[in-house]
């Protein structure tokens, strides 16, 4: 981990807990907030609502860098067979046979699942909808691979090159157990009550 992201987490984390009775600690994590461009613009609470700053916070806090790098790799691999397959077409002589209708379908399912892995790698906070539609999606390509492979519309050593869904479904699991939950003030915060005239 860089210093400086150790750096900006200790610096957040101090801000967030606020009178820790320890003034040099909040001096320091305010000086840094000062300096750091990506805490500076975490910390204006004066402009930005709790909600807003909890959503920033718990991105910049959120999963460590490897796994969504990670995740950024396995998701832009699964993009660069799906577009292909989206045309029925083949180029990467990609391990068995199949029809231009299990390769199309195949595609379409690729591109929704290598796209919501590389959102969650940028947004983290979107890791359930993403978990949720890898997981509809994984499923129909399941349900949809067997009915082709029964009807011999594509070969076994064809549907090996799925298991970079499973990757990033893992990955995607992996993000949702390490996710941070910041809420500021939590204990003395005011509920906040919506208008519903």
């Amino acid at each position: 981990m860089p210093a400086r992201s150790l750096e900006c987490r200790q610096a957040m984390a101090t801000l967030m807990v606020g009178d820790t009775g320890d003034a040099a600690a909040v001096g320091r994590a305010r000086q840094h907030a000062r300096i750091c461009p990506n805490c500076s613009e975490l910390v204006d609470a004066s402009t930005t609502s709790d909600d807003v700053l909890e959503r920033a916070l718990n991105d910049r806090l959120g999963p460590p860098l490897w796994l969504r790098v990670a995740l950024v790799v396995v998701a832009t691999i699964q993009i660069a067979l799906a577009l292909p397959w989206l045309l029925g077409y083949a180029p990467y002589g990609t391990f068995g046979e199949a029809t231009k209708s299990h390769l199309t379908r195949d595609g379409a399912l690729g591109l929704i699942v290598g796209s919501v892995g590389l959102l969650v790698a940028l947004r983290p906070r979107f890791v359930l909808a993403g978990l949720v539609t890898t997981v509809i999606a994984a499923a129909a390509g399941l349900l949809t691979g067997l009915i082709d492979h029964h009807d011999h519309e594509v070969a076994t050593s064809f549907e090996i090159i799925h298991f970079l869904v499973l990757g990033i479904l893992v990955l995607l699991v992996l993000i949702f157990g390490t996710r941070s939950k910041v809420k500021l003030n939590a204990p003395n915060r005011p509920q906040r009550l919506r208008n519903v005239t």
